[in-house]
């Protein structure tokens, strides 16, 4: 809920960042480890075990994820357009 958000620390910023060029490394070193022969191959649709029965392909799935981070960087650049009171702008 917003009052147990409004507590949350947030680390350093240099942990943060930290955090982050760990994260975009490490997924970056499995997307270049996905041949092309690899992306029609289907399988099970983790988002939805035990929901729904249905497969997604690796390139649905690399698609779905990256359709879901641009979501989180269009939210960020609205919440800072809104704190700093001008336009936002944030990139992937």
């Amino acid at each position: 809920g917003d009052k147990a958000a409004s507590t949350l620390r947030l680390p350093d910023r240099e942990a943060l960042a930290d955090y982050a060029r760990r994260a975009f490394t490490a997924a970056e070193a499995t997307f270049v480890g996905i041949g092309d022969d690899r992306l029609a191959v289907s399988g099970p649709d983790l988002l939805y075990v035990g929901r729904v029965d249905r497969e997604r392909s690796v390139c649905e799935a690399v698609i779905g994820h990256i359709s879901h981070a641009s979501r989180h960087l269009g939210t960020m650049e609205g919440i800072r357009a809104l704190l700093l009171q001008k336009p936002g702008s944030m990139t992937f």
